[in-house]
């Protein structure tokens, strides 16, 4: 029991450094902070679908490139390369996978000349265009009327892209200063890019007779849910483990501020050093305590010291070397077989 007890506080210690380490990601970015896209950049940096540039900027008025952006796209959607298609400028090329991922599933074809032009900066028709199909693609513009002429001076209902437009309109995609005219051959900047990619993955698709289909499924999540709570002893409820299973590691992290206190007390932290971890105050933490914690987590989640003592003192750069989703999936097995 007292081993089991361990493997949990050491699950839970682990949740809230690697919580860290993706919130602390979008924390470091030093140019974003008045942004008007800040939320939705924050959200996919924390997501691990884009990132900064090696020094901290993230540049959000920069352009994107239309390789960059499949590879955002492939992703933000989990797309896979069905097939390889073959673009005469795109072999051997660093995107050329995601090239495949989003023409292969129809989002775009590239140019009538059979050229994708990796590296032209993306328009802002285009890059709408392929959110929008691949909305479609998930069943989510279901019900949607898209018989009206877009709300643009310089979007046509003739215009190649005036229905995806106009759907990812209706959904709530674009940004405020898209409007009233759309500009559909502006380069599409990185902060735009972030904003409508991010807003596609909040759209739910409508509700259908499909969610009937997929009640077995729900019952079984729900099951696994219901015995990782007890599994657990309660140190995590439902809702954390639903958040675990989907990796909002954030959601976790905040919930296990109080039930961890006494479980970090026990591993012999002082109250003040306890709060210290809860509250990230890593400067306040000596390093006997690091030590300390570092012992505890390495021993009874069975890593070896060099990692647990990287995950204590924050160092994400070795822990990347090992995989951060590894050593969750370590820690989870643990507990739930």
């Amino acid at each position: 029991m007292k081993t089991k007890q361990l493997l949990m506080i050491a699950l839970g210690i682990t949740v809230i450094l690697v919580g860290s380490a993706l919130g602390a990601m979008a924390a470091d970015l030093t140019d974003i902070a008045q942004s008007w896209a800040k939320p939705q950049i924050e959200d996919l940096v924390h997501d691990e679908i884009i990132s900064g540039y090696p020094d901290k900027a993230f540049r959000p008025d920069n352009t994107v490139t239309r390789g960059e952006f499949a590879k955002l796209l492939t992703k933000a959607y989990d797309l896979e390369a069905k097939e390889s298609r073959t673009f005469p400028d795109t072999k051997g090329h660093w995107a050329k996978y995601y090239v495949d991922a989003v023409t292969s599933n129809d989002l775009t074809a590239g140019y009538t000349d059979g050229t994708f032009r990796p590296d032209v900066a993306i328009t802002r028709a285009e890059m709408v265009s392929m959110v929008t199909k691949t909305l479609e693609q998930e069943g989510k513009l279901e019900g949607l009327d898209l018989s009206e002429t877009p709300e643009f001076s310089d979007v046509t209902p003739e215009f190649w892209a005036a229905e995806d437009i106009l759907a990812a309109e209706k959904l709530g995609l674009l940004p405020e200063h898209f409007f009233p005219e759309f500009k559909p051959n502006a380069k599409a900047t990185r902060a735009e890019t972030a904003y409508v990619i991010a807003e596609g993955r909040e759209v739910e698709a409508p509700a259908t007779e499909q969610a009937q289909l997929d009640r077995g499924q729900v019952n079984l999540i729900d099951s696994v849910t219901d015995a990782a709570v007890e599994l657990t002893q309660e140190l995590f409820t439902p809702t954390q483990i639903q958040a675990v299973l989907s990796g909002d590691w954030g959601k976790v992290a905040q919930g296990l501020q109080y039930s961890a206190y006494d479980r970090l007390t026990a591993m012999q932290l002082a109250p003040w050093e306890a709060e210290a971890v809860l509250s990230r105050d890593w400067a306040s933490l000596a390093s006997s305590a690091k030590d300390r914690l570092a012992s505890a987590v390495g021993e009874v989640a069975d890593l070896s010291p060099e990692l647990s003592t990287a995950l204590v003192n924050m160092d994400w750069q070795a822990v990347q070397e090992y995989g951060q989703v590894e050593i969750t999936q370590k820690l989870l097995a643990g507990i739930l077989l």
